[in-house]
């Protein structure tokens, strides 16, 4: 509605996955969400859906771009999905067994 066509976002998060090592760059690929609202929740503005497709959140020509990037400034830069919960507190040991059991390589609170 604001005629916004590309938005990067940045965060901070915990590895899960065992390829991941601190202070790796990790493109996310996918997501999961277990926050308690959606951002899709509320009034539905005219002319707007309330179903957005999530099949190809990701943009592949972005990944693409990035990956170039990183290649050129010879950063090393993963490629995964990244688990959202509500925090503050840091996950449980359990926790971060079922969060890799359900595919996510990293988790954080944003």
């Amino acid at each position: 509605a604001l005629g916004v066509e590309t938005l990067l976002v940045t965060n901070a998060a915990g590895g899960i996955s065992p390829r991941l090592g601190v202070g790796d760059f990790m493109a996310l690929k996918d997501h999961i969400s277990l926050l308690p609202m959606n951002p899709l929740r509320g009034p539905v503005p005219k002319g707007a859906t309330r179903f957005v497709d999530m099949t190809a959140a990701y943009d592949r020509g972005l990944l693409g771009l990035l990956r170039r990037a990183a290649r050129d400034s010879r950063v090393r830069l993963r490629e995964g999905v990244y688990l959202a919960v509500p925090g503050p507190s840091f996950e449980t040991p359990a926790e971060i067994r079922a969060f890799r059991r359900l595919g996510a390589d990293a988790v954080g609170m944003s």
